[in-house]
């Protein structure tokens, strides 16, 4: 103990023996430690918050960029799919309209339209509930309205085939009546002719006027049949007319309003379309009455 004493008794006196001037400086370098600790404790945290906040800006960017890569995709997506489907739409309703014209093919009528129809249902892969319902609507109305018409399309064609071979028939009775008149007026100019051989030209001159005027009468009879299931055809189109466009306002309206066009006014494009389809539908019934007048029918 006394032993124990006696050595903090000479550490005592070895303190009071520096000098003041010691003790000043390791006070100042102790303060001095303490306040680099303290700074680089502040400015570690301070980082540390630098890096969260920047950590925090580039994940809200991120996910900014995703969301904006996403959304454009998208646009172009629709884009892709919807202007494609407008143009099907006015596609399907030739294809339509062509079901009364014997001249185009019925064949090439329907692989049109089988392809406007494909244009058009690829809307519902991209599109909305709403856009995705008005367009089912209208692809509805494009299938019954093109089944109607392709019964009306089966008269037709049956009446056009008849027409065109009377019309061949017409034209060899023809041909043959100007051979017979051609051997005709050589026997006149070789001398007076044989008159057996005479008669007999004369006859056969005589049957081709009459086989002329039977098929030409069976070709115009034709004509007026044909006219007739054309009417039935064009007015079957009338009287889908103004639903059928009024489906496809209602599906181009929805499609324009996905595609986000600016200064878009759709209150005022609907009011055009409108306008436009009361206009084709004044065309449509001022043909059918053209065609009443000439076939006689009303």
């Amino acid at each position: 103990m006394n032993q124990l004493l006696s050595s903090c008794a000479s550490l005592g006196e070895c303190l009071t023996a520096i000098p003041d001037v010691i003790w000043s400086g390791m006070l100042g370098s102790l303060i001095t430690v303490l306040g680099v600790t303290v700074t680089n404790f502040g400015l570690s945290r301070r980082h540390r918050e630098q890096l969260r906040h920047t950590a925090d800006e580039n994940a809200l960017k991120r996910e900014h960029d995703v969301s904006e890569a996403a959304l454009n995709r998208r646009m172009q997506l629709r884009r892709e799919v919807y202007i494609p489907a407008v143009e099907a739409v006015f596609s399907a309703l030739s294809q339509v309209g062509a079901m009364v014209d014997p001249t185009v093919q019925t064949a090439e009528i329907n692989r049109k339209f089988s392809q406007a129809v494909a244009t058009i249902g690829k809307v519902n892969a991209v599109a909305g509930a709403h856009t995705v319902s008005v367009v089912g609507s209208l692809m509805n109305c494009m299938a019954a309205m093109h089944s109607e018409l392709s019964q009306v399309r089966i008269a037709i064609d049956q009446h056009h085939s008849q027409y065109l071979a009377n019309g061949d028939a017409v034209t060899r009775a023809v041909d043959d009546q100007g051979r017979w008149i051609e051997t005709q007026t050589s026997m006149l100019f070789e001398g007076p002719p044989d008159p057996a051989k005479w008669q007999f030209v004369c006859g056969q001159i005589d049957f081709k006027s009459r086989q002329i005027e039977h098929w030409t009468q069976l070709r115009d009879e034709k004509f007026i049949e044909l006219l007739g299931a054309q009417l039935v055809g064009l007015k079957a189109m009338a009287a889908w007319h103004t639903r059928f466009n009024d489906a496809s306002i209602d599906a181009s309206i929805a499609l324009r309003t996905e595609l986000a066009l600016q200064d878009d006014d759709l209150n005022e494009l609907r009011i055009a379309m409108k306008k436009n389809s009361e206009a084709a539908q004044a065309t449509l019934l001022e043909i059918i009455a053209r065609l009443e007048q000439s076939s006689g029918q009303r």
